[in-house]
């Protein structure tokens, strides 16, 4: 598991990196110098899901890592279904279920979203797995190259079932991968990491000591 900028206490990308020698530098300019490809790289090595499951945030995870917690997204995406997240995440899920994974642009055109619709949509049903993005280049008209993502939900991308009685244990699996990751992190910012109550889930992996407690206040691998 690993994030690409600081923002917890989680692994970093690009936390590990150099930082950029420009105080004044923004935005993809001032990711670490000549390692702003690392993160597509990564992305694209067998074995790996590139997710926004850290509130938003892009987090990369390893495929058996994914399949375990995917329980989580499946819900979620039945929750989308039925309108829980509103009828353009609705529009957007059914759409997808008869097109297929899609390009953005033209995801957004047949359903007639404006972009800053889209990109709400997109922010609430990645952060909670039921849908996946993955960046791509198109052709542009002048002969070059255009970034966009091309979304899926949750189930194009695994074999999946829908069986709620996986998701709490899907929930301690996410987030003991993370503390691993992590080493050691303070509870409070754990119970943050993901877009779901983590608050008996950690108490439950405590009691089973997956996770133990080395200070107070803090939680850490065995």
């Amino acid at each position: 598991m690993l994030s690409i900028t600081p923002s917890c206490w989680l692994p970093s990308l690009f936390g590990a990196c150099p930082p950029n020698p420009d105080p004044a530098a923004r935005g993809f300019g001032a990711m670490p110098t000549h390692r702003w490809w690392w993160p597509g790289a990564l992305s694209e090595q067998p074995g790996v899901r590139r997710t926004k499951l850290l509130r938003g945030k892009v987090l990369l995870m390893a495929d058996d890592l994914f399949a375990a917690v995917a329980p989580l997204c499946v819900v979620e995406l039945a929750k989308a279904e039925d309108g829980f997240y509103g009828t353009d995440s609705q529009q957007l899920v059914a759409y997808l279920d008869q097109q297929g994974p899609t390009v953005l642009g033209e995801a957004r055109d047949a359903l007639g979203f404006p972009s800053r619709a889209m990109a709400r949509v997109r922010q609430q049903l990645e952060a909670v797995g039921a849908l996946i993005s993955a960046d791509i280049e198109v052709p542009a008209a002048n002969g070059g190259h255009i970034h966009t993502s091309r979304l899926s939900r949750v189930d194009q991308c695994l074999p999946l079932l829908n069986r709620p009685n996986g998701v709490a244990l899907a929930l301690r699996r996410l987030i003991a991968a993370g503390v691993r990751a992590a080493v050691v992190a303070p509870r409070d910012d754990v119970a943050r990491w993901f877009a779901w109550p983590a608050g008996e889930a950690i108490a439950v992996l405590v009691d089973e000591g997956t996770l133990v407690i080395p200070a107070r206040g803090w939680l850490a691998v065995v």
